[in-house]
């Protein structure tokens, strides 16, 4: 193998895919505190983490009939999906 010099690119692809697909975990260190490291760390945000787009459609079912499966698309052109309110429910219960 070759000594190459890799691309910022070509390593930002390489991330992204890596973290898309579980294998890697990009770590960035920084602070709150006078926003130090808060705009790399949004930078990376939208560089490596997958986009809705990238994942694929979701599946649950209904609530009132646990035979009947959802999927939820995701695109810019499919309906928002929305929280019942047996989930918020459930969340107050165990609190």
């Amino acid at each position: 193998m070759e000594a190459q010099e890799i691309s910022e690119s070509e390593l930002k692809a390489a991330l992204r895919k890596g973290t898309i697909g579980l294998r890697a975990v990009p770590v960035l260190c920084g602070s709150a505190f006078r926003n130090k490291g808060v705009q790399p760390l949004l930078d990376a945000v939208i560089a490596f983490l997958p986009s809705p787009l990238d994942v694929p459609a979701m599946e649950g079912f209904d609530p009132d009939n646990e035979s009947k499966v959802i999927v939820c698309k995701t695109g810019f052109d499919e309906p928002v999906l929305r929280w019942r309110s047996r989930l918020l429910q459930m969340f107050l219960r165990v609190r």
